[in-house]
């Protein structure tokens, strides 16, 4: 390939970077950037994929990374450079005349050719390092056994705070009803928690109205659909406007158990395809599948419940629909989404009147618990267990 034209890129790239490297000034560390650069820093080389729903903060995670290192380079394959010069030319040309041995690439699905090429290049010199972003379907593809997949989540209630307001110091025990009331009144985050609700789990959102968000963010969630599912399994047209079907029942029904027969009903849909259809969108970080423990008996409820990966997306499609958000779904995907991010195991419970929603576990700390607003009560948990509503509600988002 002609030098001047990888000279050329390498000019333009590398010029792009820098001017996109001083939008991480305000840039506050999410939870992965320790993990990653710590992984960095060892002395083995590696190739690091990380992969997310659109919006989430991947791109600004790269650039931010890329600033602590002198012999790198970000860049995007969606770039029109690439349709003109191959990433392993044009690495391996930055790696021998102009000495880079750290690369952090974004939009990676944008290049069929990424795992492949990557592979050869790591197998050509052991010691260059890789960060990769790109959709959730990066996962499907790891270029080398010794590869490293990350998820990045959206934004927790407390880095979302980070970014807008102000840093929370202290650590709390949200299960102390005391210690969270005083968090939540001392840092007034009742109104926050609010506006998170509707968008700030994506740093897309955080220049955006509420309106705007939701607007723009559906269509995001619209070309996931379209772009990304066809990495999990054959798609057609009909296909891809099931999982849509999906997305707008899930944000139309309150939570409860997922009846596959009931689901396929209702949208006239095969099982089979429904089952597969749902499988995808859980891949996809769309939605989670919550299950009974592993080690249950017939207390445990025989179907599995589903839900939102994160309340902003019920948010985003019930806006979308003209249609309010079910609160009681919006608790629960938040608790959810926290206390999972949080390390904790979620596990549904025996679908009966008065059981509570919820037997969460981690390490030697497992409870029951039950979701709702400020009137829910204590007689779901005739066995013990947690009420998280109110001020334990919020501060589960700051554990």
């Amino acid at each position: 390939m002609s030098t001047h034209l990888l000279e050329s890129a390498w000019e333009t790239l590398a010029a792009e970077a820098i001017r996109r490297r001083s939008t991480t000034e305000k840039y506050y560390d999410r939870y992965l950037y320790p993990i990653i650069k710590e992984k960095l820093q060892s002395n083995s080389p590696s190739i690091i994929i990380m992969a997310g729903l659109r919006g989430i903060g991947k791109t600004t995670l790269l650039l931010h990374l890329s600033t602590a290192y002198e012999k790198s380079l970000f860049f995007s394959l969606d770039h029109q450079l690439f349709t003109t010069i191959r990433l392993y030319d044009f690495i391996k040309y930055l790696v021998e005349i102009k000495g880079l041995t750290y690369f952090f690439i974004d939009e990676t699905h944008n290049y069929s050719a990424w795992a492949s090429e990557l592979k050869a290049l790591h197998d050509w010199n052991a010691e260059l390092h890789f960060v990769i972003s790109g959709s959730s379907a990066l996962g499907l593809s790891r270029p080398d056994r010794r590869a490293r997949f990350y998820f990045l989540s959206p934004l927790s209630f407390k880095e979302y705070l980070s970014y807008t307001h102000q840093k929370i110091p202290e650590a709390i025990e949200w299960r102390n009803s005391k210690q969270s009331m005083e968090m939540v009144v001392k840092y007034h985050l009742e109104q926050h928690f609010e506006t998170y609700l509707l968008g700030g789990g994506f740093l897309s959102s955080l220049n955006l109205s509420a309106d705007d968000f939701c607007a723009t963010y559906y269509e995001a969630i619209r070309k996931t659909l379209v772009e990304d599912a066809v990495s999990y399994g054959k798609m057609n047209k009909e296909k891809i406007n099931d999982l849509e079907k999906i997305i707008t029942f899930l944000a139309l029904s309150s939570p409860g158990e997922l009846s596959y027969t009931s689901l396929s009903s209702s949208l006239g849909i095969g099982k089979g395809t429904t089952i597969e259809l749902v499988n995808i969108l859980r891949q996809m970080q769309l939605i989670r599948i919550l299950t009974p423990h592993p080690s249950s008996t017939a207390v445990i409820r025989k179907q599995p419940k589903m839900l939102f990966y994160h309340p902003n997306l019920r948010s985003v499609v019930c806006s979308k629909l003209g249609v309010k958000a079910n609160r009681g779904a919006i608790r629960e995907e938040y608790v959810v989404f926290h206390l999972t991010l949080a390390g904790y195991n979620v596990h549904t419970i025996k679908g009966e009147k008065r059981s509570p929603d919820y037997f969460i576990e981690k390490e030697t700390k497992k409870d029951f618990i039950e979701i709702g607003g400020l009137n829910k009560g204590r007689s779901q948990l005739s066995n013990g267990g947690i009420v998280v509503k109110g001020y334990n509600l919020i501060a589960t988002g700051l554990v």
